[in-house]
């Protein structure tokens, strides 16, 4: 069951309970598969400048890489798009940096991420938890460094 859709001008990423498809936009090729373990809340955000500022070059992600073993493949053509999603780990936040042909695993919270968003060129990922006491914020450029804005909980 699709539980959410992402679009930018060559890419289709679709958010399944248990993965996230990456398509072609302009023949509906199947371009990579990311397990992303129980996501019922269908959370998938995907930089929508194609001229994104966290990629270096247009070169695809390395599937033999332990990084993204469970990533079934990357294309060539994916012109620096990155995309977060949940990862198999509970709190942990998957981001794809196709340009850099890399994998980010962030340990964003200690309980299963409730909302998460990127901004327009990717360079930054926030994240909230189900307990929804601290919004953190990420770089994805500088290897998932962060910051935490809290609403009276504290750390998590």
């Amino acid at each position: 069951r699709v539980l959410a859709v992402k679009l930018r001008r060559d890419r289709i990423c679709v958010a399944l309970r248990d993965r996230v498809d990456v398509y072609n936009f302009g023949n509906l090729a199947l371009l990579d598969t990311i397990v992303t373990g129980q996501n019922h809340l269908g959370l998938l955000c995907i930089s929508t400048d194609a001229g994104s500022t966290s990629s270096s070059s247009s070169s695809p992600s390395s599937p033999s890489s332990p990084q993204n073993s469970s990533s079934k493949n990357h294309r060539g053509d994916d012109c620096g798009m990155v995309l977060a999603c949940p990862s198999v780990t509970t709190g942990q936040a998957r981001v794809e940096l196709y340009g850099k042909r890399k994998t980010l695993l962030i340990d964003a919270h200690e309980s299963a991420l409730a909302a998460m968003a990127l901004t327009v060129d990717g360079t930054y990922l926030a994240t909230a938890s189900e307990r929804g006491t601290i919004v953190r914020l990420f770089s994805t450029v500088d290897k998932g460094s962060g910051y935490h804005a809290g609403t009276g909980g504290g750390m998590e």
